[in-house]
C-alpha cells in the first residue's frame, strides 16, 4: 500500500506542470476530476495548481458568460460544485473563488438537481 501511495504522489507531481498550464482548455467536468483526486490527496506542492485555476473559474462564474450560454450554464450546475468542494478540502486560499460563485448558486437553488 505504501508504495502504491508513493507511486500516486510521484504520478501526481509529474502531471501538475501540465494540469498548471493546460487547465483552461478543460471542460469543467473534467476540470472538476483533476481537481477532486489533488484534494482527495492533497499535499502542499498542489496549491499551485488551484492557484492557477482560480481566476479561469472566476472568469467562468461571470454572470454575463452564464446566461449568453444554455451549455454552460447547465455544466456549471452540475460541476461547479465539486469544484468548491476540491477547494475547500485543500484548504487553498480561494476566497474569490467562493465570492465569484456562490451569488450564482443562491440565486439558482431550484434549478440544482441535488
Amino acid at each position: 500500500q505504501g508504495q502504491l501511495d508513493h507511486l500516486s504522489q510521484e504520478l501526481l507531481l509529474a502531471t501538475l506542470p501540465r494540469f498548471c498550464a493546460r487547465h483552461r482548455h478543460l471542460h469543467l467536468v473534467d476540470l472538476s476530476s483533476a481537481l477532486s483526486v489533488y484534494a482527495k490527496s492533497f499535499r502542499e506542492p498542489y496549491a499551485q495548481l488551484f492557484d492557477a485555476c482560480r481566476s479561469n473559474i472566476v472568469e467562468r462564474s461571470e454572470p454575463s458568460r452564464l446566461a449568453r450560454s444554455e451549455l454552460h450554464r447547465s455544466e456549471f450546475i452540475w460541476h461547479m460544485p465539486f469544484i468548491l468542494v476540491s477547494y475547500a478540502q485543500a484548504g487553498c486560499d480561494c476566497r474569490d473563488v467562493f465570492d465569484a460563485t456562490l451569488p450564482f448558486f443562491e440565486e439558482h437553488l431550484p434549478d440544482i438537481p441535488y
